[in-house]
């Protein structure tokens, strides 16, 4: 008697560090036989509302996804401003003996504080 095969490796998550991605990556809720029943459809009435609802649930869901990305987008430009003003106090202060330090915290906001003389 052989022992049974073994099954494909489970998928490896992809997390890219980004908070909330697992929600995006989550595969869709399957349909069970009470919805799957309602999608079966016997007139054109039923077909158009349930074209309504599909359209309906697509559209919050692109809105959620959009407000998601638009939030992420704010908080990279923050960054990235804060790192453009970080880089330039370190130009700036090149020929004197300021230093500049920057931290990160959770929220991705950026704090500098300096020591040294100017």
């Amino acid at each position: 008697m052989t022992p049974p095969a073994p099954g494909p490796p489970p998928p490896t998550p992809l997390g890219l560090g980004v908070a909330g991605v697992d929600s995006l990556l989550a595969p869709a809720p399957s349909l069970d036989a009470d919805s799957h029943a309602k999608a079966q459809v016997t007139s054109p009435l039923e077909l158009t509302q349930f074209v309504d609802t599909l359209l309906n649930d697509l559209e919050s869901r692109f809105d959620s996804i959009s407000n998601d990305v638009l939030a992420r987008l704010n908080s990279l430009s923050t960054r990235v401003d804060s790192l453009e003003g970080s880089l330039a106090d370190l130009m700036a202060g090149s020929s004197s003996t300021t230093t500049t330090t920057t931290t990160t915290t959770a929220a991705g906001e950026a704090k500098a504080s300096g020591t040294g003389q100017a």
